[in-house]
């Protein structure tokens, strides 16, 4: 078994204890002050960046949030990780109490703080972090207790994580399946990284206790099952699960099975080590002419399928620091010339599968420049886009099934969502210099990074009573969405959008949520939209050849 922990200290910025707890009296106040002391005055050693510090025969174990230091102090042997993640769940029910945790919090605060630190941690073993169970017998102000109660059963029982009793009217499940994604090719075209990061969220309104069961087109299982997979599978690693989920039956038969807490949980988290083409490929062209002036030529592909479409997409093409008068054209969206990053960003924003479009740049540079001047270091294209509908794991929910004594009803819902990280940058390391990476007729091309996110109906580029219905959506899907935002959202109006072969799908849809839902009343107005193609020639010399089409 696992040591425990001697000591909870909370610090301020300066070292200075906030509170402590002390559970095993070996370990003073005075001490961690003055070890934590010594700690930020060495803040430019290596070692002060480690969360886990062992001196004088102490191991000191700590996290920071905002302006506050959590530390535990041990002298036994602890299992550091598991220390670190109930410093985390601390942070999580402290902020569930105080909706911020800082300084002044825990100071006007401080008797609620000690009750907490009480109950989940007894003796220096962690105990209980579920925010939600705590708050129903350790109340504040804003949890008062109206009659005396006695700690709920949750805290007792084997299922510490849900309450007995909670009812509601209508029994809901929410799926969503979350995943990031990081590409990394260098200028030769070859993939240096790829890997997908995936979690299961979920956001139940469910009745009683009840018992749920998940199924993925996981390989392992179907193969048990005497299934053909014919490239549906996929491999899950890394798994990690939730407490709630009975990890004896994943290991016997991989199914997913739980009873899950109520409100908002991460089911579980996955990595895929896939290889994952680019969606976007990006290639650049740079010629410098004369030390005077240089000339770019981006062109940007599509590889996903013609019925998919990329929106709001963004590539971010590195200049030099010096460059001045931007002349640029571009055959699809707008490009600007942002001085303040040292970039050209070509916006589209609407990219369709399969497609190419260019963008031709020239900017002035300084014609006097020093001998002994160091060569800049390009930095990498940056390419982010969003995809609606659009998985790149292509991990699918097969069935998610809710059992309860009762024998009610529950209505599940799943939603697929594809993002990565927003600043991909910071996080992606170049192995060489672009500027040694050479390429046929002198030109440069620059490594490629892009981003997905699949943005809902409710993101910030539609309206959340906006509704776009396309030609390959299913009315089932629209019918429920619609459904949801009148009444659980309580929106007082919902928009049906489409054009060509969906008008059809989009009357349908309105016929029958007028038809589910008494009192609604329906507005219809339609209109043509001019769509202008602009071809810009390649060769010089040549006129632009436009096109308009409604």
């Amino acid at each position: 078994m696992a040591g425990a922990v001697s000591a909870l200290f909370l610090l301020d910025i300066k070292g200075r204890v906030l509170i402590w707890r002390d559970y095993r009296g070996d370990v003073s106040a005075i001490q961690a002050e003055r070890f934590f002391t010594k700690l930020i005055e060495k803040e430019g050693d290596h070692e002060s960046h480690s969360p886990v510090v062992f001196d004088d025969g102490i191991s000191y174990m700590f996290i920071q949030h905002n302006n506050v230091f959590l530390m535990t102090a041990a002298r036994q042997n602890c299992n550091a990780v598991s220390i670190l993640l109930f410093l985390h769940r601390v942070v999580d029910v402290f902020k569930h109490y105080f909706v911020e945790l800082e300084e002044e919090s825990l100071r006007d605060n401080f008797v609620v703080v000690y009750e907490l630190l009480d109950e989940m941690m007894d003796f220096g073993y962690p105990q209980y972090t579920e925010a939600k169970i705590l708050s129903e017998f350790i109340k504040t102000d804003a949890y008062r207790m109206e009659v005396t109660q006695r700690p709920p059963m949750a805290v007792t029982n084997a299922v510490s994580w849900r309450s007995e009793g909670i009812r509601y009217k209508k029994n809901e499940v929410f799926l969503d399946v979350v995943e990031s994604v990081n590409i990394l090719v260098n200028s030769n075209g070859q993939i240096i990284r790829s890997d997908v990061v995936g979690a299961l969220k979920m956001r139940t309104y469910l009745s009683g206790m009840p018992e749920c069961k998940l199924g993925l087109n996981d390989r392992v299982l179907l193969e048990a099952q005497g299934r053909t997979t014919k490239g549906k599978a996929i491999d899950l690693d890394d798994i990690k699960f939730h407490q709630c989920v009975r990890l004896a039956r994943f290991e016997n038969d991989r199914t997913i099975s739980f009873i899950p807490p109520d409100g908002t949980f991460d089911l579980m988290t996955y990595r895929l080590s896939t290889q994952v083409k680019p969606p976007i490929w990006v290639e650049a062209q740079v010629e410098r002419h004369s030390r005077s002036r240089i000339e770019m030529m981006v062109k940007a592909r599509s590889q996903f399928k013609e019925r998919s479409t990329a929106t709001s997409v963004e590539i971010e093409l590195p200049v030099p620091s010096d460059a001045t008068n931007p002349s640029i054209r571009t055959s699809m969206g707008s490009a600007s010339y942002a001085p303040e990053h040292d970039a050209l960003v070509w916006k589209i924003k609407s990219f369709p599968g399969g497609k190419e479009y260019m963008c031709r740049a020239e900017f002035s540079l300084p014609s006097i420049t020093a001998e002994d001047a160091i060569p800049e270091r390009k930095a990498p294209i940056c390419v982010k886009f969003e995809i609606p509908y659009f998985t790149i794991s292509g991990i699918q929910v097969r069935y998610l099934k809710i059992i309860e004594k009762s024998g009610y009803q529950a209505l599940p819902w799943v939603r697929y969502i594809t993002m990565a990280d927003p600043f991909p940058l910071k996080t992606l390391t170049l192995p060489v210099p672009v500027a040694s990476l050479p390429v046929v007729g002198g030109a440069t091309c620059e490594p490629w990074i892009g981003t997905i996110r699949w943005r809902s109906p409710g993101g910030s580029a539609i309206n959340e009573n906006e509704i776009r219905i396309t030609s390959q959506g299913i009315i089932r899907n629209y019918v429920s969405y619609a459904t949801s935002l009148l009444l659980e959202r309580h929106v007082g109006e919902i928009v049906l959008k489409a054009m060509g072969q969906a008008l059809s799908k989009a009357v349908a849809i309105a016929e029958i949520v007028k038809k589910r839902i008494p009192g609604l009343y329906q507005d219809t107005a339609t209109s043509s939209v001019s769509i202008t193609d602009v071809l810009e020639p390649i060769e010089e010399g040549l006129v632009p050849l436009s096109s308009c089409w409604l």
